[in-house]
């Protein structure tokens, strides 16, 4: 006997939850991001949807539906809970850089490597799995954030605000932080081989 699909209204559902969050502003995502590390779902679906597709059993149909919307509500978890890092080849930028104010946002996996971010207000924001490598963040405001294994290498970071910041696992290898304001900040195996941390540079590099 064969019965509806599932697959489709599933990827629909969860597609279109995550996209409703996105343009809200409760989160920002790379999609490609979110491809990339939960395209095996698709694949436990796919399987899944056979099976409940051809099985005789009213009660075995039920169970795929629930195991499939259990993976679906994991998957929404995983995203909101910002459990995507980002995608091999750096992924997409997750903000709009015309946006001025992203703070209190939730970044996953953008690429900024090299972008201009210069005074942008990012306090209170959760920053994961970032690419800022050589990203300019002079005079940035990055207070109260929480950056977990960004890649922060030769990024520009003079006069910017990491005051009450948490860094984990950061890369701010070669990073300028001349004048910087590093009050209560915590760095926890974050990398910092030659970068620059002295609070005046008004003579020069120090």
């Amino acid at each position: 006997m064969n019965r509806p699909g599932i697959i489709g209204p599933l990827l629909l559902i969860t597609a279109g939850f995550i996209l409703l969050a996105a343009n809200l502003g409760f989160v920002s995502l790379s999609i490609r991001s979110i491809l990339w590390n939960f395209w095996p779902v698709i694949l436990i679906l796919i399987g899944l949807d056979i099976i409940v597709r051809n099985t005789e059993s009213r009660m075995h149909y039920i169970l795929g539906v629930l195991f499939g919307l259990i993976i679906i509500t994991g998957v929404i978890f995983l995203v909101f809970a910002g459990a995507v890092p980002g995608s091999k080849d750096g992924g997409t930028d997750a903000i709009k850089l015309e946006d001025k104010y992203p703070g209190g946002r939730l970044l996953v996996g953008s690429n900024m490597n090299g972008t201009d971010l210069e005074g942008r207000d990012f306090r209170g924001a959760v920053i994961i799995g970032v690419n800022m490598d050589n990203a300019y963040l002079h005079n940035a405001d990055l207070g109260s954030s929480l950056i977990i294994g960004a890649d922060m290498k030769q990024a520009n970071l003079t006069g910017a605000n990491l005051k009450d910041a948490i860094l984990i696992g950061t890369n701010l290898d070669g990073a300028n932080m001349c004048g910087a304001d590093l009050e209560g900040v915590k760095f926890l195996g974050v990398e910092t081989t030659g970068s620059t941390t002295c609070s005046d540079c008004s003579g020069g590099p120090c």
